[in-house]
């Protein structure tokens, strides 16, 4: 018999998630979850409990303040998802394509056009200066003028191809590596460009 699954503990599980719990946005859609703190370290990381399913790469709105998670959460543990966010310390500006509006005819009956300028995305992001190992768990130094930028993995970041500049802390930035290899992240090694 397993004790954390019996329906007195799941009763109580979710009388705590509503008495304790806090209200966040998961992808816009409003979760009641708990937070909890991990170890004081270099970045702003949290644990994330919830009732629903957990997903890495999804972006958490938590006190008016952007997260990713950042690790997998694949199966229940104690009958709730738990998973490791970090804050996003900045964010990514990308300009969508601009379109042609048909503002009129000139006196011929031929259509002119006025190009408008796309939008400005600003997108949640991670930001570092440093890779970490997956075997060692140390960082590793990039090389200079080199960063790494993690997002979600969405319809708009996925449009970015190596040799694409955009805006990082005021910085033009060129994308010269993506890192797929984390499900629902995009993994973005980026140069200073000109």
């Amino acid at each position: 018999m397993n004790l954390f699954e019996t329906d007195t503990f799941a009763n109580d599980l979710n009388y705590i998630f509503e008495s304790a719990g806090t209200d966040v946005l998961i992808n816009e859609i409003s979760c009641r979850v708990l937070i909890s703190n991990k170890n004081i370290s270099e970045f702003e990381e949290r644990y994330i409990h919830s009732l629903q399913e957990l997903n890495r790469g999804e972006l958490i709105n938590y006190q008016d303040n952007h997260y990713l998670i950042i690790s997998e959460s694949i199966t229940k543990r104690g009958n709730k998802f738990k998973a490791l966010m970090r804050h996003c310390n900045s964010s990514i500006e990308i300009a969508t394509e601009p379109t042609q509006v048909l503002i009129g005819y000139d006196y011929r009956g031929a259509p002119i056009y006025e190009t408008v300028p796309g939008e400005l995305l600003l997108i949640p992001a991670i930001v570092d200066s440093k890779s970490f190992s997956v075997d060692t768990n140390q960082a590793i130094n990039l090389v200079n003028n080199q960063i790494t930028v993690t997002v979600q993995d969405n319809e708009d970041t996925r449009g970015l191809a190596i040799n694409d500049v955009f805006v990082v802390n005021e910085q033009n930035r060129k994308l010269i590596n993506v890192d797929k290899t984390k499900n629902g992240l995009l993994i973005f090694t980026c140069e200073l460009s000109v």
